[in-house]
């Protein structure tokens, strides 16, 4: 096989990341690497509009709805935590749009807030599902005197201040100097939502919220109003387990004509992810699957078998997170993209919430409109456990059409210290010894 020098490019479609990356800095969060989702997923190699991780075979896509939102996919849509002593798996809850699906302008978590975040830091989650952990001091045994601000340590330079000497106000400051302002819901503590994003020359696009007779988990809309007054909404509809799922994005154009993506479902039965052992569950759930979003033209991006059934997949043999996770889509213009998944193998360290196998992609096609193979792009990923202990040698090798390959090295180790996750090495042509 030949090796590359540098990694082919995304498409034009990249220029989507470029815009996202003006709300979300690209950077690693504190999240688990085995867990990471997002752009901040180690290694990221992007094709189109798919991306994979090479370090735990993360799939996030991202699809343009609007000139404010991304549609954000990521294929870990299974999440653990311990429960009287077992293994209790569950949807991620911080999803909007169907199992995997988001659409956010990104969401700030108080500490231990029963809904999405368990942890004891503030946590922001960015558009593309990337967590961001707060910290009271920018570096560790750096204190700086003030209770007030508090930052994140993992790269992405992020700085949490609280408004107005209330606990109920929290504005996050970016590098490039603009501002998110975030205010606790009426009546549901330790639940925030966005109000404003600024920029440093005071052009601010403003975001109200309306809730129906249920409150924060039933339904709502969100109306956007951009520097230049024009009003946007975006409504949404309770869904079980999860936040409100988003059913239309709203746009007004030029003569005040209004643009609108509506967001289709179909709620299936499929297998509980088999990491739970939770003798209470069963074993069976009903998922609320995306299965089209149509576009103000009418075309459509469809998750669709050809008998009409979502297309998610259900539980293939050992695979225990697959269920629920994207088997393929349908690009307005007609062609297709597949994957297959398969186990990705990490440190185990006798850690069930942070486990040694995970899912991730195995094969990546293209189909064009007429139904014949345009590519296909594989990834294969292999450990070894050195002498030296605890650690372990992982490497994913990238095959490309036409035979060019690709080859990114890791280095684990499993535990957490009080400045992150140590001996996680990403990306780096060299084999540590």
């Amino acid at each position: 096989m030949k090796q590359l020098k540098t990694l082919p490019r995304a498409l034009a479609v990249l220029t989507l990341w470029a815009s996202l990356a003006t709300l979300v800095p690209a950077a690693f969060g504190m999240e688990h690497p085995n867990e990471a989702v997002g752009f901040a997923a180690r290694g990221l190699q992007s094709l189109a509009i798919d991306h994979v991780s090479t370090y735990n075979g993360g799939l996030t896509i991202s699809v343009p709805v609007g000139p404010f939102f991304q549609l954000i996919y990521n294929s870990h849509v299974w999440s653990t935590t311990e429960n009287l002593g077992f293994t209790e798996a569950y949807l991620n809850r911080r999803n909007n749009a169907g199992v995997g699906w988001r659409a956010s302008l990104g969401k700030l978590y108080a500490p231990n807030s029963w809904y999405g975040n368990e942890s004891p830091s503030w946590v922001y989650v960015g558009p593309d599902g990337s967590s961001h952990n707060f910290y009271q001091d920018a570096h560790y045994g750096e204190a700086d005197g003030d209770d007030n601000v508090w930052y994140t340590r993992d790269g992405s330079n992020l700085r949490i201040k609280n408004l107005y000497g209330s606990y109920g106000w929290r504005m996050i400051e970016f590098p490039d100097g603009s501002q998110h302002v975030y205010s606790e819901v009426p009546g549901w503590a330790h639940n925030f939502e966005l109000r404003e994003m600024k920029d440093r020359f005071g052009n601010a696009t403003t975001i109200g919220y309306t809730y129906g007779a249920s409150g924060w988990l039933g339904d709502q809309t969100w109306t956007v109003t951009d520097p230049h007054g024009r009003v946007h909404y975006v409504h949404l509809v309770p869904q079980w387990n999860a936040l409100p799922r988003v059913t239309s994005i709203d746009y007004q154009t030029v003569g005040g004509q209004r643009a609108v993506y509506q967001f289709v479902y179909r709620t299936e039965k499929r297998w509980r992810s088999k990491r739970d052992n939770y003798p209470y569950n069963n074993d069976l759930m009903w998922l609320d699957l995306l299965t089209k979003v149509i576009y103000p033209d009418g075309s459509e991006l469809r998750m669709l078998n050809p008998n009409g059934t979502a297309r998610y997949y259900d539980l293939i043999g050992n695979l225990y997170d697959l269920p629920g996770v994207i088997a393929g889509l349908e690009l307005p213009t007609g062609g297709q993209l597949e994957w297959d998944f398969t186990d990705y193998l990490f440190m185990d360290a006798d850690d069930p919430v942070h486990p040694a196998q995970g899912t991730g992609v195995a094969e990546r096609r293209m189909i064009r409109a007429d139904g014949t193979l345009e590519s296909t792009v594989t990834y294969n990923q292999t450990w070894t456990a050195p002498e030296t202990w605890p650690a372990v040698a992982t490497q994913t090798d990238i095959v490309y059409p036409g035979g060019h390959c690709s080859r990114h090295f890791f280095w684990q180790q499993p535990w957490l210290s009080t400045i992150g996750w140590l001996g996680w090495d990403h990306g780096l042509g060299y084999q540590k010894n």
